[in-house]
């Protein structure tokens, strides 16, 4: 986003400069909205209606600081990896709820059989029943890189799911189909 581009939405409840000087990254969940991540919490642009929306009103309790990814559900909910924990928050209601609040949470992601894989600084975790579980009893293969944090994810194929590491490991090369992961 350049200053031309931010000038053009209407912001009424803070600064959108200075909200953007800590943006973290961007996505797009549906055909109107582009939800960015950011240290002051999430936003929404409007692509319609040149509108900016933030999320962390703290009248509203959001407490959606140091937001570092998002991702969307299937139920149209919007998981949260915060600095200080996963939350799940609702656009439509503007409730949220704590999942988790004693990790630093990195990157969120799809992973086989349509379950969400979620990476901390701690820990490599499976939402399962709206819980946090670890991702080595889900998919065994994967036990020995539960202490791993990603960053980073993406599809080769209908099997091949690739990982980037944020410790120094490289990447992983995870063939679910198989059940082998290659470092």
């Amino acid at each position: 986003f350049n200053n031309d581009v931010i000038a053009r939405y209407d912001v009424t409840e803070e600064n959108v400069g200075e909200w953007f000087q800590t943006f973290s990254s961007c996505f797009n969940i549906d055909q109107n909205n582009i939800w960015i991540t950011s240290a002051k919490g999430i936003g929404k642009l409007g692509l319609g209606n040149s509108l900016f929306k933030s999320y962390n009103d703290k009248l509203k309790n959001f407490g959606f600081i140091h937001v570092n990814c998002l991702y969307n559900t299937s139920s149209g909910k919007i998981l949260l990896g915060l600095k200080s924990g996963l939350k799940e928050f609702d656009a439509n209601t503007n409730k949220s709820r704590v999942i988790e609040k004693t990790d630093y949470y990195y990157h969120i992601f799809k992973g086989p059989d349509n379950k969400i894989l979620i990476s901390g600084a701690k820990k490599f975790s499976c939402l399962n029943g709206g819980r946090l579980v670890d991702v080595g009893t889900v998919f065994p293969e994967l036990k020995p890189y539960t202490g791993y944090t990603f960053i980073s994810s993406a599809w080769l194929n209908d099997s091949l799911l690739i990982l980037g590491t944020e410790n120094g490991m490289g990447i992983l090369v995870w063939n679910y189909k198989q059940h082998s992961v290659r470092n």
